[in-house]
C-alpha cells in the first residue's frame, strides 16, 4: 500500500506550506479542489495554487501532483490542469462518478490518466452498469463524505474494494478519508485492501513532533511504501 498526503486548504499558500513540509517524506501528493457548489466548502482556485507552486522550482521538480476535483465544472478544471502539464509532474486527475462524466471523451480529448471517485452513497453496481470498468484504470473510494477533513471513517465503504475485486477489477484503487492509525488497523484486516491510501488531517493537522511519530508509524506498518 502506498500512502499519499491529501491536501485540502482554503488558501494557496497553505497548500504550498503543507506540501513543502511533507515533501521530505513523500513525493506524490493529492491536491483537493472544491468549488463551493458540488460540495459546500471552497478552496483556493487551481490557478492560485499552481502559480504559487511554480515560484519554487526546486520543489516542483521533485513532486508529483494528483488532483481530486470536487467540482461541478470538471471539464474547465481539467483544461486548466493540462495547460500546466509541461511545468509540473502531473499524476492522476480524479472526478466524481455521480456527475456521470463521459470518461472516454475526457481521456481522448484532454488527458489519459483520469480516474473516477465513488462517494459513500455510490454503489459499485451502479458504476459497473454505467461504465466499462476495463477502461477505468483508477478508482478512488471515499470513506468520508467529500468536502472537509476530520470526518469519521465509514468502514462499510471498504466493502466496495471487495466488490470491485470480485468483479475482476485489476487496476489501482485509492481510499480517501479518515485514514489514521486506528482505521488502518481495520483496513489491514480486510482480504482486499486499497493500493493507495490518502492521508489528510492525520498529517496536515499534526504538529512537528507528532508528525515525526506518525511518519515513523507509517514506515513501520507491515504493508507500506512511502
Amino acid at each position: 500500500m502506498f500512502f499519499v498526503p491529501s491536501i485540502l486548504e482554503k488558501k494557496a499558500e497553505n497548500y504550498y506550506f503543507q506540501i513543502k513540509r511533507l515533501s521530505r517524506y513523500f513525493s506524490t501528493f493529492q491536491v483537493d479542489i472544491a468549488d463551493g457548489q458540488y460540495v459546500s466548502s471552497k478552496t483556493a482556485s487551481l490557478k492560485e495554487i499552481l502559480t504559487t507552486f511554480l515560484k519554487d522550482k526546486d520543489l516542483i521538480k521533485k513532486i508529483i501532483l494528483d488532483f481530486h476535483l470536487m467540482v461541478k465544472d470538471y471539464r474547465s478544471e481539467i483544461k486548466r490542469i493540462v495547460n500546466f502539464k509541461r511545468k509540473i509532474k502531473l499524476g492522476k486527475i480524479f472526478i466524481h462518478f455521480n456527475l456521470y462524466p463521459d470518461h472516454n471523451k475526457l481521456v481522448n480529448l484532454y488527458y489519459k490518466n483520469i480516474g473516477l471517485v465513488l462517494n459513500p452513497e455510490d454503489e459499485v453496481k451502479g458504476l459497473a452498469n454505467y461504465y466499462n470498468l476495463k477502461k477505468i484504470k483508477w478508482l478512488q473510494i471515499m470513506s468520508v463524505y467529500p468536502g472537509s477533513q476530520g470526518q469519521p471513517f465509514i468502514k462499510e465503504t471498504l466493502n466496495k474494494i471487495t466488490q470491485l475485486r470480485q468483479l475482476g477489477y485489476k487496476y489501482k484503487i485509492y481510499l480517501d478519508g479518515g485514514v489514521n492509525e486506528k482505521t488502518l488497523l481495520i483496513i489491514f484486516k480486510k482480504k482486499f485492501i486499497p493500493d493507495v491510501a490518502c492521508l489528510g488531517s492525520y498529517l496536515t493537522k499534526a504538529k512537528d513532533v507528532e508528525l515525526t511519530k506518525r511518519i515513523e508509524y507509517l514506515t513501520k506498518s507491515k504493508i507500506n511504501s512511502l
